[in-house]
């Protein structure tokens, strides 16, 4: 006997609710009893500390569907299988994504071997879940963590015959970007005497994320930079360096521990530059604007996996502008 799962979407991702679809293939070669045959799509995300030491699984959300029997003949009191004749037989499904994480607990515990705990569901209060959209599909069974979303199909006969594949998933944002502004500010001394907002001799350096704290995948970072001269000094200031980098953090949980794992990926890096932001004219308290020309070109790779949190794993960013200002 010979299963096959078909998707009538084969290529790219899914996101929330959308639904998958497609059709069963169950080839045998002679008659067979069968009883159920069930499709199930689920996601689970797994964390594993201390090399594998410490494993915990939480089952984000559940969606089965009985392909066979079907619905009218199952409410018949008969046996409790049915015979499949041989040749090809196809059978459709339909199961739609959950919008948000439903969780259950699952605790892999590898310091005390138990076979009976594989894939035993320890029911737990959901207000102690962090339920929240799904996370995307990523991390690989080899990684500290991992998500993945599968489509398993149960045939129980005289014997199960199983079959699974995995399913991509990944979320579509469909929040409003904020209209608060984020951003910090320094001063940049002119020579070595010490600096006070009342110094003759500095200027306040104000960097700022339009969209406040979201950063949007394939788009550039919306970035505004701007020098103002506190005093009245005469000098050039003149942007040499620029660059930045954000600056991931993975936070895996496992038996009641934490792991920490942290990635740099630098976005856009220049040297060199000696582009001019103020001249030796300018007056006291005007504000030079850094022209977004030197970053808009560049985005946001496509590929990075967005910030999300689920019981178990917690993935955020950070990002760090580095200017080389220099005056003379």
């Amino acid at each position: 006997m010979d299963l096959q799962i078909r998707l009538d979407q084969e290529r790219g991702a899914f996101t929330e609710n959308d639904t998958v679809s497609g059709h069963l293939f169950l080839r045998t070669k002679a008659p067979v009893n069968i009883s159920t045959i069930t499709v199930r799509l689920s996601g689970i995300a797994t964390s594993r500390l201390s090399s594998g030491k410490y494993i915990e699984s939480h089952q984000l959300f559940q969606r089965v569907q009985t392909v066979f029997p079907p619905h009218r003949v199952a409410e018949i009191p008969v046996s409790r299988s049915l015979t499949v004749g041989s040749g090809t037989h196809i059978f459709p499904f339909s199961l739609t994504f959950a919008s948000t994480s439903e969780c259950h607990k699952v605790s892999l515990d590898e310091s005390k071997p138990s076979p009976s705990c594989i894939g035993l569901l320890y029911p737990k209060n959901k207000t102690s879940h962090i339920l929240r959209r799904l996370p995307p599909s990523t991390g690989d069974t080899l990684s500290a963590w991992e998500v993945k979303y599968l489509l398993d199909v149960t045939v129980v006969k005289t014997g199960i015959l199983k079959g699974s594949r995995n399913i991509l998933f990944y979320p579509v944002p469909d929040f409003s970007l904020p209209k608060s502004i984020l951003g910090r500010r320094c001063l940049l001394p002119i020579g070595d005497e010490s600096i006070s907002l009342s110094s003759p001799l500095a200027y306040q350096v104000d960097v700022e994320l339009l969209n406040g704290q979201s950063l949007l995948l394939g788009y550039p970072i919306p970035l505004k930079i701007k020098l103002t001269k506190l005093g009245n000094r005469e000098c050039f200031v003149w942007l040499n360096d620029f660059q930045t980098m954000l600056v991931g953090t993975t936070e895996t949980y496992a038996s009641g521990l934490v792991e920490k794992d942290t990635q740099f990926r630098v976005i856009q890096t220049m040297s060199n530059i000696h582009h001019v932001v103020c001249h030796d004219r300018a007056l006291t308290g005007a504000e030079l604007s850094i022209g977004d020309n030197l970053w808009s070109k560049h985005r946001l790779p496509i590929a990075l996996t967005p910030s999300f949190e689920t019981c178990n794993i917690s993935q955020t960013y950070k990002l760090e502008v580095r200017l080389g200002l220099q005056s003379g």
